[in-house]
């Protein structure tokens, strides 16, 4: 007759499932370049492989830029907006909704008139605490 093992005394979530776990992982790092060091590329390495990206890609500004921004509630998230871009042009149109509803996402597109703007205003709308996520 076999006897029953102890109890696992850790709380459920933090028990191990039975059968085998899968982990992935992805590394990137930067590769040396020749003398002339004119490349500024990455790399990747997963299971073993290396595969080279490309550099980060040139962007000429003023450019038009879109910002995908979800929330829980429309009429906050278009005033969240409003506040964030001021007197800027912009467009705001639904991209998508969550199966349940509880999530709105919106299209956000104006131009930009450099990166340092691109990025301050992704940071803006990023801290707004209406918006739960900007992509």
């Amino acid at each position: 007759m076999m006897r029953p093992g102890p109890a696992d005394p850790s709380p459920p979530e933090l028990r191990r499932s039975p059968g085998p776990r899968r982990v992935s992982c992805a590394i990137v790092f930067r590769v040396p370049q020749d003398s002339e060091g004119d490349d500024d590329s990455a790399a990747t390495a997963t299971g073993g492989d290396v595969v080279n990206l490309p550099r980060r890609p040139e962007i000429e500004y003023p450019t038009t830029w879109g910002y995908h921004v979800i929330g829980a509630d429309e009429a906050r998230l278009r005033d969240a907006v409003a506040r964030v871009l001021g007197d800027r042009d912009y467009t705001f149109s639904l991209s998508n909704q969550s199966s349940r509803g509880k999530y709105l996402s919106f299209h956000v597109e104006l131009v930009v008139r450099d990166e340092e703007e691109r990025i301050e205003l992704f940071a803006a709308l990023r801290d707004h605490p209406d918006i739960v996520i900007v992509l």
